[in-house]
């Protein structure tokens, strides 16, 4: 019939056993004229999109594996290096090639450390080098001030000795000078002048004979020595003990060292202390 609203019903079974067999699959629709020559490249690309779009990273990803990998490397560096430093402790080198060695081991530590620990890393060595300038300049003052300190008072005492005519200048050098510090001068309004001189904190007595102690400078310490009765052996023409005194002739009359005499001829200076020439 040509009737186009009139529509025929194939009857279609499960099995083809009991009604006629299912009309072949169609084919797949050809494609368009002219475009046969572009269907394969556009399914490699599309492929290949897909599997780019599956191995893509993100810019964290990277970030991660980078810090990963630097991780690996610096824990294995600072274990190499670690070993290195319980080595040269070991090992004998010179003061060139330990220092070399130091600045090596220094430049590789570094290289893997971030912006944070390299600007406190800065921050102590430039700390540490301030405190070895501090300490060098410090120790170097305070040794040359000790130097002018004990020369100024071993000179003043010397020369103290020799205006007195002590026999040996060092014995009362040796006397004074643990107690000798150099002290401030004060003016005459009592106010400090500026100026330093050796001052001796020396044991005396007063008018009843109590122990006193007296801060005196090292020229009126030596003439109170030389009045004490105890230091007169040290001075020639005092008592009986100078070897200078008149009753000191037979010793030769200044000419001969108590110390000296004592450490050459013990036995001519046990005689002389027997005597009572040589009070020492």
């Amino acid at each position: 019939m040509n009737n186009p609203y009139y529509t025929i019903f194939t009857p279609v079974f499960d099995d083809g056993a009991d009604g006629p067999a299912a009309p072949p699959a169609a084919a797949p629709a050809a494609p368009p004229a002219g475009t046969e020559g572009t269907a394969a490249p556009a399914a490699a690309g599309a492929a290949a999109g897909a599997a780019a779009e599956r191995s893509t990273f993100t810019q964290d990803d990277v970030n991660r594996m980078l810090a990963e990998d630097k991780r690996k490397h610096q824990e294995a560096n600072r274990k190499t290096m670690d070993e290195v430093d319980a080595l040269k402790t070991k090992v004998s080198m010179s003061t060139k090639e330990r220092q070399d060695l130091n600045a090596r081991l220094e430049e590789q530590k570094r290289a893997f450390l971030t912006k944070e620990e390299l600007a406190t890393r800065e921050a102590e060595r430039q700390k540490s080098e301030a405190e070895n300038a501090l300490k060098t300049l410090t120790d170097d003052r305070d040794q040359w001030k000790n130097r002018y300190e004990e020369e100024t008072i071993v000179r003043s005492i010397t020369d103290e000795a020799v205006r007195n005519d002590a026999f040996v200048p060092e014995q009362l050098v040796a006397i004074l000078q643990p107690r000798t510090q150099l002290a401030e001068v004060l003016n005459d309004d009592g106010h400090p002048s500026g100026m330093l001189e050796p001052k001796v904190k020396f044991a005396d007595t007063d008018s009843e004979g109590n122990p006193v102690e007296l801060v005196l400078p090292v020229g009126k310490a030596v003439t109170r020595m030389k009045e004490l009765e105890k230091f007169q052996n040290l001075f020639r023409g005092q008592g009986t003990g100078g070897l200078g005194s008149s009753n000191n002739s037979a010793v030769g009359a200044g000419e001969i060292d108590v110390v000296r005499l004592a450490k050459e001829n013990p036995a001519l200076y046990r005689k002389y202390r027997a005597e009572g020439k040589i009070i020492h």
